[in-house]
């Protein structure tokens, strides 16, 4: 496994990759074919796992630390959006594709909640935004 770190890893661990929930022990941690007693977060580094096949993760899963509140799939989540030159409308239903570090993401948005364009007040938030808007907030879900 590669990537930058967010939290902390090291040998002996046992470690949780979601969306699956398999869970299995780190053998080493390695940075620049060198092992470390422990890799600290914005580290980028590589680990080897017991007894996982590599088609067993995929591009984009999340490795945690099982006994320290393991990551979960989230249905939904509130995320501030910026949009500059789309096409066409953007309203409830849009369903964008989010591109978070390898992952290619589809998204639905069920909720425009505020947009950049102070011309609105909040009692009076437009159904959807037009080209020269971009809305400020959006709820997506994961589909």
């Amino acid at each position: 496994m590669l990537g930058s770190l967010r939290g902390r890893v090291k040998p002996c661990m046992l470690v949780t990759f979601s969306p699956t929930v398999l869970t299995t022990e780190v053998k080493s941690v390695e940075m620049h074919h060198e092992s470390l007693l422990e890799a600290l977060p914005d580290d980028d580094v590589g680990f080897i796992v017991k007894n996982v096949y590599v088609k067993e993760i995929k591009r984009g899963y999340v490795a945690s630390d099982s006994k320290n509140v393991p990551a979960k799939e989230a249905t939904n989540f509130i995320a501030q959006v910026i949009i500059i030159n789309h096409h066409a409308q953007i309203r409830n239903g849009y369903t964008p594709v989010l591109d978070y570090h390898t992952s290619h993401i589809p998204l639905k948005f069920f909720g425009l909640m505020s947009f950049m364009n102070h011309s609105y007040s909040p009692n009076n938030i437009p159904k959807f935004a037009q080209k020269i808007e971009s809305p400020n907030c959006a709820k997506p879900s994961l589909n």
